[in-house]
């Protein structure tokens, strides 16, 4: 039915086999708009880096500019932007992250605890360079 509603699924951390692949791809053929947010299953090994998955992600979409999600949502045009609307600015550029994982992305790089996500650095340096750089400065202010 081409006029459901689900938007989005979550198969994060689940094990999932080859006939829900095929029964999700069919699904997406009729539902152009679905979206799969798919992380490999984990039980017993240490959960990827929000900012390492990230980068990968770019490495794979490199027509994705964080930057201008940053520039879109800044409304005060303040080189900042809260965690709050962050979240909901990388949940419509469709970043492939669950909820616990978008928070803990926009936790790293918001590295001083602020509230908020200064890109101030982000205009002048490669989007992996910055994130490179958040994650620095995460590491250096949660061992305080």
């Amino acid at each position: 039915n081409s006029s459901a509603v689900i938007e989005t699924v979550d198969i994060t951390n689940v094990r999932v086999n080859e006939d829900l692949w095929a029964a999700l791809k069919e699904a997406k053929q009729i539902l152009t708009n679905l979206k799969v947010i798919h992380q490999p299953y984990m039980e017993g090994r240490k959960k990827p880096n929000p900012i390492a998955s990230l980068k990968d992600w770019l490495g794979h979409n490199k027509h994705f500019e964080l930057v201008e999600v940053f520039k879109r949502f800044d409304e005060e045009e303040s080189m900042e932007v809260s965690k709050e609307v962050l979240m909901e600015a990388f949940q419509q550029a469709h970043l492939p992250f669950d909820k616990n994982n978008m928070e803990m992305l926009i936790d790293q790089l918001d590295s001083e605890g602020k509230e908020g996500v200064n890109y101030t650095s982000l205009i002048d340096n490669d989007q992996v360079k910055w994130l490179d750089e958040c994650l620095v400065r995460y590491n250096a202010y949660t061992k305080d």
